[in-house]
């Protein structure tokens, strides 16, 4: 028996594995695309939704500094006014009057009359602490701007 050569037809066969290849770049190109197009849906609408309650609290704010002026008070003649006529408002006061814009000195009063102690007695004068007990049952009392001078040590005996 005789064996004959097979002709393989290469020119056919290159021709369906390049249609195949093309194909299935094509399917896995396709189904990508879709994919990207519905996760991009997805994801759009999601931050629509989660920046909602942003846009709702930023719209309540503008109409509120931006609304007519209302009473807020009137009993105490408190008016709710537009920023930007607040603004106008005290720019003018200021070119009219710059000191309004420093605050008033303080009054130069008395000086308060020291607490009672807990006991009832009257608090130690004012730069003096109260009297402390030191070690041996002394008492000292303490300036602040004067020198500590240390209590006697008591001794044994």
């Amino acid at each position: 028996m005789a064996t004959e050569n097979d002709k393989v037809n290469t020119g056919a066969l290159g021709t369906i594995l390049l249609v195949g290849l093309f194909a299935t770049l094509s399917i896995a190109l396709a189904v990508t695309a879709l994919v990207r197009h519905s996760v991009q849906g997805t994801v759009d609408e999601r931050q629509t939704l989660a920046q909602q309650p942003y846009r709702d609290l930023r719209h309540q704010q503008t109409e509120k500094i931006s609304a007519n002026p209302t009473w807020t008070d009137k009993g105490k003649g408190l008016v709710a006014i537009p920023i930007e006529r607040a603004k106008l408002k005290v720019l003018t006061e200021l070119r009219r009057d710059p000191s309004t814009a420093t605050p008033p000195a303080p009054a130069s009063a008395a000086p308060a009359p020291a607490p009672a102690g807990s006991d009832g007695a009257p608090a130690a004068p004012l730069g003096q602490t109260e009297p402390a007990a030191a070690p041996g049952g002394t008492v000292a009392a303490v300036k602040p701007n004067a020198p500590a001078t240390p209590a006697p040590k008591p001794t044994d005996g």
